[in-house]
């Protein structure tokens, strides 16, 4: 009887190579990936043998064929396709495969993480500005708003971060 685990793994767009790195030590330990699901918050794992699989969290603002199609030419399998969220795998042996090999690809990325966040951003403000008022619901809905506002003001914060980082390293 083979066992499996089924976990929830909570993972933000900004430190996605967290939940890659958390995939890649299951699959170490021979928690080996059955399926992603929830868009890609539940995890389930079977019990088997450790291998040693490269785990890349990517985003796309639409879906494209040629992109795929790209990546499995490459190698990598899709484990995940959801609300232009991928996750790719790829086992290997020795060098640790990337699926972006150079850095202006991964800055791109990160953009692309940043526009989507301002579009929902701004998409909500006249939601939010409706919704300042001082009765209890209104005002539960005012609390949630500022809470999503901080999350996303928090996400770009840190993609722009890690494109600093990444401009610099490059630049070395």
């Amino acid at each position: 009887m083979s066992e499996i685990k089924k976990t929830i793994k909570i993972w933000a767009s900004w430190n996605s190579d967290k939940f890659e790195d958390y995939l890649e030590e299951m699959e170490a330990q021979g928690w080996n990936l059955i399926t992603i699901k929830k868009l890609g918050y539940r995890v389930h794992f079977i019990k088997g043998m450790p291998r040693k699989i490269r785990y890349c969290v990517d985003f796309q603002n639409k879906k494209s064929p040629e992109y795929e199609s790209l990546c499995r030419e490459a190698g990598w399998k899709c484990e995940l396709s959801s609300s232009g969220w991928y996750v790719w795998s790829m086992p290997y042996t020795d060098e640790r495969p990337a699926i972006y090999t150079d850095i202006d690809s991964l800055i791109d990325r990160n953009k692309r993480l940043m526009s989507i966040m301002i579009v929902l951003m701004s998409a909500q403000t006249p939601v939010f500005m409706m919704n300042i008022a001082s009765d209890p619901f209104r005002l539960t809905l005012t609390i949630f708003y500022v809470l999503l506002y901080g999350l996303f003001f928090y996400g770009i914060y840190q993609l722009n971060k890690t494109n600093r980082k990444l401009r610099e390293k490059n630049q070395l």
